[in-house]
């Protein structure tokens, strides 16, 4: 199976959020780091918010080898079975 067949057979939400996290990561480490502080503790949210996008990508990354591989493997083992 090709990789885009692979990741297309993910849910829409699951794709859908490993996007904006990946977006929202990028324009923070590109934008957002070189901005000053509009108020006080301003970095420190920012440094939450990098650490959340970063783990939403890292489970990402887990959800597809570990759930997501077995499901399609299951599937294309039980299909000609149950048909």
């Amino acid at each position: 199976m090709n990789p885009i067949e692979f990741v297309r057979k993910v849910p829409n939400t699951i794709n859908g959020l490993f996007l904006a996290s990946l977006v929202f990561l990028v324009a923070k480490s590109l934008y957002f780091n070189h901005v000053n502080e509009y108020f006080s503790n301003a970095h420190d949210i920012g440094v939450l918010f990098e650490s959340i996008f970063t783990s939403i990508i890292a489970s990402y990354a887990f959800y597809l080898i570990v759930v997501h591989r077995v499901d399609i493997r299951n599937k294309s083992l039980t299909n000609p079975i149950v048909k």
